[in-house]
């Protein structure tokens, strides 16, 4: 026969029941199987329930020093940077007339210090421009090159010849400094959201607070540690552990109040499955998910001395979001390389084309355009003055991996199979085009559309505005916040029904209604010029950079 014991902590005895089923009665800690008469096993089970207490204290209270002493040392090399930092930014009177005498140039070992985490430098996408334009304007604010040292964090370790041409063939950026270094970032791995199918945002957030350690604290001292990505963790590991001051440009909030309200109302969209929607428990579960996750969010966010935001609605957001950043958000509009753009003429335009610029994800809804299109040709057939009139719609797009290819074969067996629309003739697919051949189509086409909904700015409506082509965004985010004036600069719409109606008049409008809104529209595109962006972020940087 076989006698069950338990041993419970909170009661602090063993109890044992021989009656033929030898049931557990408070076995919440340690367990073990005696046989009848081993009753000095107990003392044994005992005892060794202890030492297993006493080891994880040990190793609490061991976890609990350790980080106190993570901490001190970097309270106390704040201290000494915030010593070094009143002396660069309030130099002496001796420092003044050693400046007026030609002699203030500092050491390079003194030279002040930038980081940038970035994990994809070399992308060549508007983030990675906003990246580079951001190091040429810093370039820019220290007359000499020793006094400035910038560190990119990035995947890989290319050479830093390669990385500079690179950079100028693709944005046009000249940057030349000897003062610059590109570290290899070990962490990138972990900061890619395919690596977590299920607690993405709060597994990436985790991962940033890595990419934070390994910036601010594994390398050479930082003066100031700028986010260019969008990984809140990192600002706070930097601002409370490296000790240096913290920036930050977010191009779009990791979370926002709109995912929230998706899921508390219930609705189902590509970021909120079907399955989570019409379950009640699997919504309330992620509504508190997302709530926790805001609130960590909000800190980490609030922990930077400088906040860049791209958008209004990109502020709006993130002044709800991130406590105690508020005062300090500076609208900074990304910078778009406009000016051939805007060269383009208006003479050679063809009066039915219309064009789509998008990557065939599943937030850019090509869906709604096919439909509105398809609505859009109906209008026009019941219109008898629109018989010369033929639309046709070219879709432009990136296709990133496997799941937007099969996304664009969907939609191409959507367009011939279930609208019975002719391909090329009406409706065509371009994938992963050159930059020359969507100028091109840009040089020709009449009306843009633009689908997806809460869009963070809108850079490809930008460049629809800067060529000439009247834009038909929806009626959300940036795009309406900042950059189309409805009826004036282009056109917004948010129902199939709306777009369709707004296409038909940006196709009817007469030659002088035309040219009026293409001359707004440009005028206001012209605001996001590489020049403006570069005097917004020293601008913005102002106060925690050192005095000229």
């Amino acid at each position: 026969m076989v006698l069950r014991y338990s041993y419970s902590s909170r009661v602090g005895e063993c109890r044992g029941r021989l009656d033929g089923t030898h049931e557990q009665e408070c076995g919440d800690v340690f367990d073990v199987w005696v046989r009848p008469g081993g009753m000095e096993w107990t003392e044994r089970v005992r005892a060794g329930v202890h030492v297993v207490q006493l080891g994880l204290f040990v190793l609490y209270v061991s976890v609990l020093l350790g980080f106190g002493l993570l901490v001190l040392r970097a309270m106390r090399a704040r201290q000494r940077r915030d010593r070094e930092w009143l002396r660069r930014t309030r130099p002496s009177k001796d420092d003044a007339s050693c400046a007026a005498s030609g002699n203030a140039a500092r050491d390079a070992k003194d030279a002040f210090v930038v980081s940038f985490l970035h994990p994809h430098a070399l992308a060549g996408g508007g983030g990675e421009r906003v990246l580079w334009l951001a190091i040429k304007a810093l370039r820019g604010r220290f007359p000499d090159a020793t006094d400035l040292k910038i560190r990119v964090f990035t995947k890989g370790a290319p050479r830093k010849a390669d990385v500079l041409e690179k950079v100028f063939v693709q944005f046009g950026i000249d940057i030349f400094t000897t003062q610059f270094e590109l570290r290899e970032l070990w962490s990138e791995s972990l900061l890619d959201g395919a690596r977590y199918p299920f607690c993405t945002l709060l597994l990436q957030f985790l991962a940033g607070a890595i990419a934070g350690v390994e910036c601010t604290l594994l390398h050479v001292a930082t003066d100031l540690f700028i986010d260019t990505t969008g990984h809140a963790a990192s600002l706070a590991v930097a601002k409370w552990l490296g000790g240096c001051h913290v920036a930050t440009y977010v191009h779009y909030p990791t979370i926002s109040t709109d995912m929230v309200h998706v899921v508390r109302s219930r609705t189902s969209q590509f970021n909120n499955s079907s399955r989570i929607a019409d379950s009640l428990f699997l919504s309330g579960a992620k509504l508190a998910y997302y709530r926790l996750f805001s609130h960590m969010y909000g800190l980490a966010g609030g922990c930077a001395d400088v906040v860049m935001v791209n958008s209004s609605w990109t502020r709006s957001h993130i002044s709800s979001l991130w406590s105690g950043s508020r005062r300090k958000i500076s609208l900074v509009f990304p910078p778009i390389d406009t000016k051939p753009l805007l060269a383009f003429g208006m003479d050679k335009r063809d009066p039915a084309l219309i064009v789509s610029v998008a990557q065939f994800r599943p937030e850019k809804n090509h869906a709604l355009q096919i439909e509105a299109f398809v609505k859009l040709l109906h209008k026009q057939s019941r219109d008898p003055r629109s018989d010369t009139l033929r639309p046709r719609l070219v879709m432009i797009g990136g296709c990133r991996n496997a799941d937007d290819a099969a996304r664009v074969e969907l939609l191409l067996y959507e367009i011939q199979n279930t609208y019975h629309l002719r391909v090329p003739d009406q409706v065509e697919l371009l994938v992963n085009v050159t930059r020359d051949q969507l100028h091109a189509y840009l040089a020709k086409a009449s009306a843009a559309i633009h689908t997806m909904k809460d869009e963070h700015f809108g850079i490809s409506v930008v460049e629809f505005q800067a060529a000439g082509v009247i834009a038909v965004a929806h009626n959300s985010g940036g795009v309406a916040l900042d950059i189309i004036q409805n009826g004036k600069s282009g056109f917004l719409a948010e129902t199939a029904d709306q777009f369709a109606d707004c296409l038909s008049s940006a196709l009817s409008l007469n030659s002088s209604s035309r040219l009026a809104m293409i001359q707004t529209a440009r005028d206001a595109a012209s605001r996001y010029s590489d020049e403006g962006f570069a005097t917004e972020v020293l601008k913005a940087l102002q106060r925690v950079l050192p005095v000229d």
